[in-house]
């Protein structure tokens, strides 16, 4: 008798067997209407925008030290200076704007060729390098790109660049020795090069993401060692790559990140209407 005096009850009651077909839909519409204004609200709640920042070669470069045979290296004559190198690419990340969580994912970015040559002749290359005090030696890098990554990030406006992993995605060493490597030479007696590649923890460093203006600026100063593999190369060598990237991408707007949340609707909403069935 208990269930009889509720509006359940009565209905069901009433009718015999649950609810007619035209209640159900009614109750299915209603809820699925609150939960899709709900999610073009609130889009960002619900799903990490992807987002792609843009190197900006103007701000990010990289410049070489080092030692080669118990000499500092210093650069080719071949321009002003063979020893830094500009950068250009992209970065792709997941981006949380209501969490405020930052979670880098890849993309490629290359360093550019600076007037540098492998052999000084004609063949370019991103930097180029000679020991102080030695006219035999040549050395060049050519086609160097690292992919970077990281775990999520919390609170991006300041955070540790260690946190960052770069993989080489490409890179030659090339060295050129027996000859002196200024006018009338190089006289070349070996001519050779070793791949580059490994993946490498940054160095410690005060890292940021910054919005402006409906744009967001990453930048990240990037210190490693480069992993030469030296059994080629007669002198003991030792390289290491040091500066920063700032790239940029505007901020989504809400509509575009509302697109990203209709999967996650319509799961919900399913789940929404077999609740309704059991009714």
């Amino acid at each position: 008798m208990r269930q009889l005096v509720t509006g359940r009850g009565l209905l069901s009651a009433f009718l015999g067997r649950g609810y007619p077909p035209c209640i159900l839909f009614a109750a299915r519409a209603g809820r699925c209407c609150v939960m899709a204004l709900a999610f073009c609200a609130f889009p960002a709640v619900v799903l990490s925008s992807p987002i792609t920042y843009t190197v900006d070669p103007s701000q990010s470069s990289l410049t070489l030290s080092g030692t080669w045979g118990g000499y500092t290296v210093v650069s080719q004559l071949t321009a002003p200076n063979t020893l830094i190198a500009s950068l250009a690419g992209n970065i792709t990340a997941d981006r949380d704007f209501v969490q405020d969580t930052l979670q880098i994912t890849g993309g490629s970015v290359a360093a550019q060729n600076n007037g540098a040559y492998v052999d000084l002749a004609d063949t370019p290359a991103d930097f180029g390098i000679v020991p102080n005090g030695s006219l035999d030696n040549v050395g060049a890098i050519v086609d160097f790109a690292v992919s970077l990554s990281s775990l999520p990030i919390n609170s991006p406006e300041s955070f540790d660049a260690s946190q960052v992993t770069a993989d080489v995605g490409s890179g030659q060493f090339h060295y050129v020795s027996g000859g002196s490597s200024y006018p009338g030479g190089p006289i070349i007696v070996s001519d050779t090069y070793v791949a580059i590649s490994g993946s490498l923890l940054l160095a410690s460093g005060s890292a940021s993401v910054a919005d402006a203006d409906g744009i967001e600026t990453l930048t990240i100063p990037v210190g490693f060692d480069l992993p030469i593999e030296t059994s080629l190369i007669l002198d003991p060598l030792a390289i290491n790559l040091s500066g920063v990237i700032v790239a940029t991408a505007p901020i989504p707007e809400p509509a575009s990140l509302s697109v990203l949340a209709v999967p996650a609707f319509v799961i919900l909403c399913k789940r929404r209407n077999r609740r309704i069935r059991r009714l």
